[in-house]
């Protein structure tokens, strides 16, 4: 005799089976679905906010965007020698840079110092250089990530205004939001500092940046 079934069960059974296609579903898309990315910039100064202390990721490969893991901080007491000497593989000379009134950032690769930005504070205003990352570890994004931890810890240390004495690799600042002003259009405090006397023969032109217009929070990876 064969099986009757009431309305009721055969809605029962259809639910039922609804509900396993859906686990079914779920567990194959978390099957196929690749372990994500750590995409946490470290920076190693306190008291700004984490917006400020946090950058890109360093991981993606493509678009010339770092291959491997690089840590940005403040670099701290006792790292000077070590700056100094990146600044001499780099064709830079350490003797221009007021190791007292300068303060860096490090790009830290593999136990290796592999770049380094400085900057100079004038009272709302922060100097920016010198800017060098070591050629094994050029063509990463890194320079591009030095700069911006350099502005974004200017910013929320209160600086308004970012300067860049000289016109090299304009194009890779103007990235940053810096624009050509002539020397002479520079506040009182900046041509009266140490650097701006150090730069006084060379180009005219300088670099600046409004820090309360433009937003440091990434900019694309650049070749440098």
């Amino acid at each position: 005799m064969p099986a009757i079934f009431s309305p009721v069960a055969v809605i029962v059974v259809d639910a039922l089976a609804a509900v396993m296609k859906g686990w079914l579903n779920l567990a194959g898309a978390a099957r196929s679905t690749p372990p994500a990315r750590k995409d946490a910039w470290r920076c190693g100064y306190r008291g700004a906010p984490l917006a400020a202390r946090q950058l890109v990721s360093s991981r993606t490969v493509a678009g010339g965007i770092m291959k491997r893991d690089i840590s940005i901080r403040a670099a701290v007491t006792g790292e000077w020698g070590f700056v100094v000497r990146l600044l001499e593989q780099t064709g830079l000379d350490a003797a221009e840079v007021d190791p007292v009134g300068t303060t860096f950032h490090i790009a830290l690769a593999e136990k290796v110092i592999a770049g380094c930005a400085g900057v100079e504070h004038r009272g709302h205003i922060a100097v920016v250089g010198p800017v060098a990352v070591l050629p094994e570890y050029r063509e990463r994004g890194i320079a591009s990530h030095l700069v911006q931890a350099t502005l974004m810890r200017a910013r929320a240390g209160g600086c308004r205004l970012a300067v860049i004495l000289s016109t090299f690799c304009a194009s890779f600042f103007s990235r940053h939001g810096f624009l050509l002003t002539p020397r002479c259009a520079l506040p009182n405090e900046v041509q009266a500092s140490k650097a701006y006397q150090r730069h006084a023969s060379q180009s005219p032109i300088c670099m600046t940046c409004d820090l309360t217009q433009v937003s440091h929070t990434w900019v694309p990876p650049s070749s440098y």
